[in-house]
């Protein structure tokens, strides 16, 4: 490679690097903010951390908290029951 190109890659592969360092981030504020367990949350920061380039790709393919939606029916299911056998207000249930 001539020294144009080399200093072009190098240009391009400094600022891929930002964008991911700000993706990890990003990413850091979303895995505090998720529900999940502390065990859990500690291993995606410090994965965050030690390997930014393997670890935004992994997040969110499979690290992502994502309410399913049968999970979801279930959860509209369950309020419904509480409602007809008059444990919450009915009200409660029509906003889900």
């Amino acid at each position: 490679m001539g020294d144009e190109q080399l200093s072009n890659f190098e240009s391009w592969r400094g600022i891929l690097t930002s964008v991911l360092y700000l993706f990890a981030v990003f990413n850091c504020f979303r895995i505090l903010d998720a529900r999940r367990s502390a065990a859990s949350t500690i291993s995606w920061l410090w994965a965050h951390l030690a390997v930014p380039y393997l670890a935004v790709p992994l997040y969110w393919f499979i690290g992502r908290v994502r309410l399913i939606e049968s999970q979801r029916k279930k959860q509209v299911r369950e309020f419904e029951f509480l409602a007809i056998i008059n444990l919450i207000p009915i009200q409660l249930t029509r906003r889900i």
